[in-house]
């Protein structure tokens, strides 16, 4: 099992610069967020990521999400072949209704094209803090891309990077997909894994 991450009880606003310690364990915290938020594909790493999951949960106290994830967890022999067709329904299909694609183009743009004017600009601040995608599979606006980003900047202390990319890019298009992810009935898997991103990158503006 991973070590897991310490997290806090409640959501406080970061004003002071966090120790090397703790900015290790929110860079942590956000690439475990990003693997959840990819294509399930790795039965072993998914267990264990979900693992995780479950004890950030409870060491959260949010008992009621814990323990729907759990009974999931524990009565599912086979974790990837279970969530690709709920990940498939939720995030890849194109049925409007029931779809959210996790691109911040989608849900800020007027026009809701994938690689959109917003997967620019994500782009291009990325490289602007000398960061650039390697080998990527998806457009710069994935939300996992975007956390895999915010691992970095923890991991390398650039707090105030990290802060402006919440406020001005991640938390605007964020609010909207989370909202849109629960009414379409995410699978357990996912609305823990929301509501772990909500938690995480609202403590930190």
């Amino acid at each position: 099992m991973q070590s897991m991450p310490q997290a806090k009880s409640t959501a406080q606003p970061c004003r002071n610069p966090p120790s090397p310690e703790e900015a290790s364990r929110l860079a942590d915290i956000y690439t475990l967020l990003a693997q959840l938020m990819r294509y399930p594909e790795d039965a072993t790493g998914l267990s264990l990521q979900l693992e995780t999951a479950l004890e950030l949960a409870e060491a959260l106290d949010w008992r009621d999400e814990a323990e729907e994830l759990r009974q999931w967890f524990q009565q599912c022999p086979d974790v990837c072949s279970a969530l690709r067709p709920e990940y498939t329904r939720l995030f890849i299909t194109a049925r409007r209704r029931s779809t959210v694609p996790p691109y911040a183009s989608v849900h800020l743009d007027d026009e809701a094209l994938l690689e959109g004017r917003s997967t620019e600009r994500i782009h291009d601040f990325y490289r602007s803090c000398g960061y650039g995608l390697a080998a990527a599979s998806e457009p710069a606006d994935h939300i996992a891309l975007q956390l895999d980003f915010l691992a970095a900047l923890a991991r390398d202390g650039r707090i105030a990077e990290e802060e402006q990319f919440l406020g001005t890019f991640f938390r605007p298009w964020f609010t909207i997909f989370k909202e849109k992810c629960f009414q379409a009935a995410a699978h357990p898997v996912y609305r823990l894994t929301l509501t772990l991103i909500d938690f995480f990158t609202k403590e930190e503006q």
